[in-house]
């Protein structure tokens, strides 16, 4: 555990700001609604929200990202 808050402690904000945005660009590339619709748009970033830790432990664990077909990207 220590290791990982270690890992997630060295990690800067904008890299974490960087990965968010592209795992939210990721989503809506499989999503059929409009970015305009607000309910899509909260639930694009909630989901991204999830992808973006899971990328990030797959990282520290030196597993890929599609591992177990969680994030399918």
């Amino acid at each position: 555990m220590r290791q990982w808050l270690e890992f997630l402690a060295g990690i800067d904000r904008e890299r974490i700001a960087q990965l968010l945005k592209d795992c939210e660009v990721s989503m809506w590339k499989s999503c059929r609604a409009r970015p305009s619709d607000t309910g899509a748009a909260r639930m694009v970033r909630n989901y991204a929200a999830i992808a973006m830790p899971w990328g990030l432990l797959c990282e520290f664990a030196d597993v890929p990202v599609e591992q177990g077909d969680f994030w399918r990207i």
